[in-house]
């Protein structure tokens, strides 16, 4: 075995995010990496396998498995375009526990190893961003997305540019967007469009519009519930007396078809899921009311009758209880999520628009755009104890595991509040800021429902959607200012969502993500870490699918192949010959017979001389025949074509004859 190798990298998770997203400005420093690889063969034989692998150093023990997410795929049998989740157990070998924090970074890139120092080799140059060698497959990357105000939703790679744009994908829905939720995996995102009364399935591999789902009402709110077993959609109506189609529908997730649609009452309708995924909490604007529904049955289990128009509704996992805000009122009443009685009523101040609990359920931030204020209820007593003093007309709160980050309508600033520090009756809320860009954040003539600030893929960072400045600020906790933005591509971002491809820590040590496998072939899946210090690449191999295979085969050469019966070896010039030829359908290798429209061309190498002849179907089951009459001597080039069959001429693969004097 070669000796440990040392290379001067130094990258945690964080850093390494920030280092691609800003190589210019120079944050990207060194220390000592210590690691080391082992060769990698190809495997013979038609099927290739991936069996699961480790290596042990230093008292460290990584292991490596592939999975299929679909169960019905072959274990240890993978093709291209195969949904996977990647696997790495990081262990103490004493203890045999897991390493928690380790936030390893890894590539797929072809394999050409051959001796250890190319695996560390490989690993420096996709740290450093180098362009020359970039890897077949970051499981590193994340993505931004914005709900744009024109039925559109922007895919960028806050990372990497290519050919001058960060612009992946442009995604064009029916109506512009209102809310949105990905699942657990990340693999789908279900779009609400009010004005095409549709959601729309996307699929985050191929950042493609699978499916729009119709509706009876106007969606607005989206949300899964825990589960995922069921999508929840609020619906509104655009009249008041189509009750049937106030409420919520509820769909499925595993076919994305509607399951049933629940009236509810009359009015404008926000929604909460309970955690254990036993009841949905929609609220009644115009009836005064709180449906609890039963999510298993699908059905209404009460009414909760309520004090004033509800206009906020959350739900805490810690009290077990969902919070309803009342604007008019200026109160939020506490429900109870076992009895589903009215167990306390809150007494705030008239303007409250957003309830959201802070990570743990037990704080409530209760924004009220119309005092300049962000009330905090303790959950556990059931009192406001603490209001903060914020910018002009706070619309918006959201979280990370620290800070609560409040935005405003009318002020550019992005004030931050400290978790930490929140719950301390009657003691004055610790605010700090940054600006969010040059127009207030809020502000816009097309309001979402949906974030517009948050957390980036990493620690301590956030995103920060900004409308008017066209714009998504990139702000990391502690500086005084964003570090950056990029553009928008001249849209306005209402809302901001981030789809992470990064390795997550499941539970201790145990780190995943899903991935769309690359095309076939023979690949290192290099492994990174900073703490401990480590590199190593493990081996995955990856077949060809033979349908996949089949239809980039049709897309380039058409569907159907060519052959010559019986070729001859010169033709001829300027006499007729009659050549024969046999049609198949590319995809099930059938004869085609019958086709009355197919023509070949007779061109002169060079490009100079051409004519066009029809063929006509002999008696020969798939086979037709065509007179040629070349006019001069030289190699000549056969193409051929069928409309009725969709093969063009120019993807017809030419044949080449040689024409000499005739006899």
């Amino acid at each position: 075995m070669r000796e440990p190798f040392q290379i001067q990298i130094r990258v945690d998770k964080s850093l390494f995010l920030i280092r691609q997203l800003y190589l210019k400005a120079g944050l990207y420093t060194c220390c000592f990496l210590i690691g080391f690889c082992s060769g990698i063969n190809h495997l013979s034989g038609q099927v290739l396998t991936t069996a699961p692998q480790s290596f042990n150093y230093q008292g460290i023990r990584v292991s490596f498995d592939m999975t299929h997410l679909d169960g019905g795929k072959r274990a240890g049998i993978f093709e291209e375009k195969d949904n996977v989740l990647i696997q790495f157990t990081i262990k103490d070998t004493i203890s045999g526990k897991g390493l928690s924090g380790a936030y390893p970074a890894a590539w797929f890139s072809r394999d050409y190893l051959i001796e250890n120092d190319q695996c560390k080799d490989k690993v420096e140059s996709f740290l450093t961003g180098s362009i020359l060698h970039r890897a077949d497959l970051d499981l590193n990357v994340y993505y931004v997305l914005t709900m744009n105000e024109d039925a559109s939703i922007n895919v960028v790679d806050p990372l990497f540019s290519y050919g001058g744009t960060q612009l992946l994908n442009r995604i064009l829905l029916n109506s512009p967007g209102m809310d949105w939720v990905l699942t657990e995996d990340q693999n789908f995102l279900f779009v609400s469009m009010p004005a095409a009364k549709q959601v729309a399935v996307i699929k985050t591999s191929t950042w493609e519009i699978v499916k729009n789902i119709d509706l009876p009402g106007v969606p607005v709110h989206v949300d899964l519930q825990p589960d995922g077993a069921y999508l929840w959609v609020s619906l509104v109506t655009e009249k008041e007396d189509e009750k049937k189609a106030s409420g919520v529908a509820v769909i499925n997730t595993s076919n994305q078809d509607l399951a049933t649609v629940i009236e509810t009452g009359i009015g404008w309708h926000e929604m909460a899921l309970s955690d254990d995924n036993q009841f949905a909490f929609i609220s009644n604007g115009t009836s005064n009311t709180l449906s609890i529904i039963d999510a298993r049955r699908l059905e209404i289990k009460s009414q909760v009758k309520l004090d004033g128009s509800p206009t906020a509704v959350a739900w805490s996992p810690l009290a077990k209880a969902v919070y309803v805000g009342h604007k008019a009122a200026g109160t939020i009443s506490v429900v109870d999520g076992t009895n589903h009685q009215v167990m306390a009523s809150v007494t705030a101040k008239i303007g409250i628009e957003q309830l959201t609990f802070a990570p743990g359920g037990r704080y409530c931030f209760a924004v009220n755009p119309h005092k300049d204020e962000v009330a905090i209820l303790d959950a556990a007593t059931n009192k406001i104890v603490q209001v903060a003093d914020v910018e002009s007309e706070p619309d918006q709160v959201n979280f990370t595991d620290g800070l609560a980050y409040v935005r405003h309508r009318n002020s550019e600033t992005i004030l931050m509040i400290p978790l930490g520090t929140v719950g301390r009756e009657g003691m004055p809320v610790n605010v700090i800021d940054f600006p969010g860009g040059q127009y207030p954040a809020g502000k816009t003539a097309y309001p979402s429902v949906a974030p517009g600030i948050v957390q980036a893929a990493g620690e301590s960072a956030v995103l920060v959607a900004n409308p008017w400045d066209k714009a998504v600020y990139y702000y990391m906790e502690g500086m005084a200012a964003p570090m950056g933005n990029f553009s928008n591509y001249n849209r306005e971002p209402r809302a901001v969502l981030v789809v992470d491809r990064s390795l997550q820590e499941k539970e201790e040590g145990v780190y995943q993500t899903a991935i769309q496998l690359p095309k076939p072939g023979v690949y290192d899946l290099s492994i990174f870490m900073n703490a401990p210090q480590l590199v190593h690449c493990f081996r995955v191999a990856i077949n060809g699918n033979r349908d996949i295979a089949m239809e980039e085969a049709i897309k380039k050469q058409g569907p159907l192949t060519i052959s010559l019966v019986n070729p001859p070896a010169t033709i001829p010039a300027q006499l007729q010959t009659a050549l024969a030829f046999e049609i198949r359908d590319r995809k099930t290798g059938q004869v085609v017979s019958g086709l009355s429209d197919v023509q070949v061309m007779l061109m002169q190498s060079g490009g100079g001389w051409h004519k066009r002849y029809w063929a006509e179907p002999t008696h020969s089951p798939g086979q037709y025949q065509v007179q040629l009459s070349p006019h001069a001597l030289g190699f000549y080039q056969l193409y051929f074509s069928c409309k009725s069959k969709g093969f063009p001429m120019h993807k017809s693969p030419f044949t080449t004859i040689e024409v000499v004097e005739g006899q």
